[in-house]
């Protein structure tokens, strides 16, 4: 399996054998919209038997305020450098990396039915977005710890 990202392929080794399953070229069956309009969303992973979307995030969500304002800020970027260093650009002005999309996405999902989760220690900007946001998002090394205790009790 490809990953779009290390994350990615971080979490999937802890994720998978866990139950989930990689959705990550799936959109989610559900309709958000920020103040500029309409968007469509993906997560990286799903769990099936607890209808549980899973986003992976390194350590940094940006603070784009809509998917055109993020659009805009890529389009600034000089081709050049964004070819150096595009992960770089994604992290500061993707709409994919934006807190206000996770925070959309969850609310409109619902918190126990999406959660973001990071595989390094987010940045004091981005937990202060997380906050500002009230996005619920744990450490890949809580979120396994949770959902083993969850299966050790269900099962």
């Amino acid at each position: 399996m490809t990953y779009q990202s290390k994350p990615e392929a971080t979490a999937a080794k802890a994720l998978l054998p866990l139950g989930f399953i990689p959705c990550n070229n799936d959109l989610l069956p559900f309709a958000f919209e920020d103040k500029s309009g309409p968007f469509n969303a993906m997560a990286d992973f799903y769990h099936p038997e607890w209808d549980l979307y899973v986003e992976v995030k390194d350590r940094e969500l940006n603070a784009k305020t809509s998917k055109a304002t993020a659009e805009a800020a890529l389009a600034r970027v000089d081709p050049a450098r964004y070819h150096k260093a595009p992960t770089y650009y994604q992290i500061q002005n993707g709409w994919n990396h934006a807190a206000v999309k996770q925070g959309i996405v969850q609310s409109t999902i619902g918190g126990p039915q999406y959660a973001v989760i990071f595989t390094g220690k987010p940045t004091d900007k981005t937990i202060e977005l997380i906050e500002k946001r009230g996005i619920r998002a744990l450490s890949l090394a809580r979120f396994v710890s949770i959902v083993q205790l969850q299966q050790a009790f269900l099962s």
